[in-house]
């Protein structure tokens, strides 16, 4: 590959990486999802639930509610059945849906709300992919942003609403952050 080859690809690497930041709003209309069947959809959106469910129970600021939210997306995602797929597909969204089963049981395991909170960005990352992916919600999935989390290096969370409740600090910044993307 020549020179020029390589830094097309490395130029494609970067851009990928740093993902829309600069590019609010946007949506992923038009993109094809990797084909899944009815049920395992099913499955997915229902996730999807559960994830909000732990994201809203943070903002309460109630340790044990994000507790009970987790043990409940740990049931969710432990229902998921892939066998109906193509091997590909199944083996590739049995070891997404690991990572978020992980992400989920590290929340629900964590002592305190800032160990919850501190675990969070890694559990939306990987239900991001699998949203981006799949395609896997009924209704439209907003990626928030807020830039003063973690001290001011900041988190994404993924919303089902357009307006901004921000997990990472609960009653004391909640309107903190913005909308980034419309990814559905």
């Amino acid at each position: 590959m020549s020179i020029k080859g390589i830094a097309l690809v490395l130029a494609g690497v970067f851009f990928v990486s740093c993902g829309n930041a600069t590019d609010e709003n946007t949506t992923n209309l038009g993109v094809e999802y990797v084909s899944i069947d009815e049920s395992t959809y099913s499955v997915l959106t229902r996730v999807l639930d559960g994830y909000y469910g732990i994201k809203d129970a943070m903002v309460t600021s109630e340790a044990e509610q994000v507790r009970t939210a987790a043990e409940t997306m740990i049931a969710t995602v432990s229902t998921l059945d892939a066998s109906t797929l193509d091997e590909q597909t199944a083996t590739a969204l049995r070891s997404e849906i690991d990572a978020v089963r992980f992400g989920s049981q590290s929340i629900f395991e964590a002592a305190t709300i800032e160990d919850q909170r501190a675990l969070m960005p890694a559990l939306t990352q990987n239900l991001e992919a699998i949203v981006r992916k799949y395609g896997a919600s009924n209704s439209a999935v907003y990626k928030q942003y807020c830039p003063m989390a973690f001290n001011d290096t900041g988190a994404y969370w993924l919303s089902n609403s357009e307006e901004v409740i921000n997990p990472y600090f609960g009653d004391m910044m909640l309107r903190c952050g913005e909308v980034t993307e419309k990814i559905m």
